[in-house]
């Protein structure tokens, strides 16, 4: 009997602990991207981003010193984070943030 209730009790942490992730969030992805300073956040600029697909910018929370250079292309895998940063002239402006696993040079 006790068996059965703590399988139950894991089973109700486990969904429990799935309803919190937003969609996307925790889910490996892989692109081309290429990376742009947009200027300091004290001139409205939002520093360091990552343009994916030409269109899509996102804001990384652990860019390498080594990638920052304005233009550079790259392949980068990552994961979307629930979490923006607050950046621009506009208030309430928040770019998404990623977390990057791995970087290389194109």
């Amino acid at each position: 009997m006790k068996k059965i209730h703590f399988n139950v009790l894991l089973i109700a942490i486990s969904v429990f602990s799935f309803s919190f992730c937003k969609k996307g969030e925790h889910v490996e992805q892989s692109a081309n991207a290429s990376i742009y300073n947009t200027g300091p956040i004290a001139l409205d600029g939002c520093g360091w981003v990552i343009r994916i697909d030409s269109t899509k910018e996102y804001s990384p929370v652990n860019l390498d010193t080594a990638y920052m250079h304005s233009g550079l292309k790259v392949n980068i895998s990552y994961r979307l984070l629930s979490t923006k940063y607050q950046c621009g002239s506009i208030a309430g402006f928040g770019m998404q943030q990623i977390q990057i696993s791995s970087m290389s040079k194109k």
